[in-house]
């Protein structure tokens, strides 16, 4: 992971705790005995690559959002010209041009629909990067805990499906963010 990519601090901070997370979950999976337990937690270790590779997915879009200078300008000004577009149609006496400040206004309300659904996704984005987060710090206390005994009562594998749960959320998120916003070109997609 390219960490240096991602300009917003706080979401490099989020990033490098959840590989410091990882890297200590490593180093104790490493210190356990050769068995059954040692390959479920380092399978379960290795599950984490993908959920880190998610968020940080979720880093870079959010990240390339933060920075987006023709979204910040689009979600300033498209609500006046709005209202300015809606008070000028008001005013206007000519059937054809009033038809064709309509056709504007309708192009408007759909960018700035498009442009609340993409704050409203990134939203969501920043709750999910701080619940897994979150989630990941859980996982690394629960590691700490699971010894021998633990194998047999079904705690990794509760573990592990907690694990499959994170990185499947955080797909899922990653992906519908993709259908509104290409984070490597400003503006929406």
């Amino acid at each position: 992971f390219d960490i240096g990519r991602i300009r917003d601090q706080a979401l490099r901070a989020d990033l490098e705790s959840a590989l410091d997370y990882h890297s200590h979950i490593e180093a104790y999976v490493r210190r356990q005995q050769a068995g059954p337990l040692r390959t479920r937690l380092e399978d379960t270790a290795n599950r984490l690559v993908d959920w880190i590779s998610n968020m940080y997915q979720l880093a870079l879009r959010l990240d390339a959002y933060r920075f987006d200078d023709l979204l910040a300008k689009g979600r300033a000004i498209v609500p006046d010209e709005i209202e300015e577009l809606s008070a000028r149609r008001q005013r206007e006496s000519n059937p054809t041009v009033q038809r064709e400040i309509d056709e504007v206004l309708a192009s408007k309300r759909k960018q700035w629909q498009t442009l609340q659904d993409l704050s409203t996704r990134m939203k969501q984005a920043e709750l999910q990067m701080e619940q897994s987060l979150t989630a990941l710090a859980t996982v690394y206390n629960q590691v700490q805990l699971i010894d021998a005994q633990d194998q047999e009562s079904g705690r990794s594998e509760r573990l592990s499906a907690d694990i499959q749960e994170q990185i499947d959320r955080l797909n899922d998120l990653v992906d519908s963010i993709n259908e509104v916003y290409d984070y490597h070109a400003p503006g929406l997609a």
